[in-house]
């Protein structure tokens, strides 16, 4: 493991010098007389060994052995790395779930059409629209006609430019028909190739403030 180098050993008995007693000892209870290791190894880096024996054989390994182990021990450690990857991505979206969910601002996602594939709970909590009612929905369908054009042009910039864009203002209609002003923010969304799939961002409802602002400086 240490020297990312195969071992083949056809008699245990000539070696035991080289073990440990407690690696002797597990070889005498499985009753092991030669095996062959070899090391599973992903980017240079050691992940593990791949271990074969003869105990139900009992015929002498050989190189040819040792040959087809060290060709399966590549996709073994790719297994392992995808594996792994998966567990790291699977746990960064549930603490991206869990973030989302209770987040008081919506928070979406759009394909490349402007489709939406992800919105939280807040969507409905702002505009009325429950998540299933929202997915697979064109985005142009809640904006007005002059926020529409924004959001086109935004599209374009983040996807195209892979540029962020903040701090801008939008007018999306609630299920009631009222007109709800919202400062919105997109990044690009990528896949796991470093492609860019569409558009991430926030939603926030700042209606109530224009408002208020509005009736101060009257």
């Amino acid at each position: 493991f240490r020297k990312k180098q195969p071992n083949l050993v056809n008699d245990i008995v000539e070696f035991e010098k080289n073990f440990s007693e407690r690696s002797r000892g597990v070889a005498k209870q499985m009753e092991v007389s030669s095996f062959i290791c070899v090391p599973i190894v992903f980017e240079q880096e050691a992940m593990g060994v791949l271990m074969v024996d003869n105990i139900s054989s009992k015929r002498p390994l050989t190189e040819s052995d040792m040959s087809l182990l060290m060709g399966i021990a590549p996709q073994v450690a790719i297994s392992i790395t995808n594996a792994t990857s998966f567990e790291k991505i699977r746990n960064s979206e549930e603490r991206f779930k869990a973030l989302s969910e209770n987040a008081p601002d919506i928070i979406y996602t759009l394909d490349g059409h402007g489709l939406f594939t992800y919105v939280n709970p807040a969507y409905e909590k702002n505009l009325g629209y429950t998540t299933d009612e929202v997915y697979g929905t064109s985005v142009y369908s809640f904006l007005t006609k002059d926020s529409s054009r924004l959001f086109f042009d935004m599209l374009s910039r983040i996807i195209g430019k892979k540029k962020s864009i903040t701090d801008q203002y939008a007018s999306l209609y609630h299920k009631n028909g009222e007109e709800r002003l919202f400062s919105f923010s997109g990044a690009p969304n990528f896949d796991l190739e470093g492609n860019v799939i569409g558009v991430v961002g926030t939603l926030k409802d700042i209606t109530d403030l224009k408002r208020s602002e509005a009736e101060l400086q009257v």
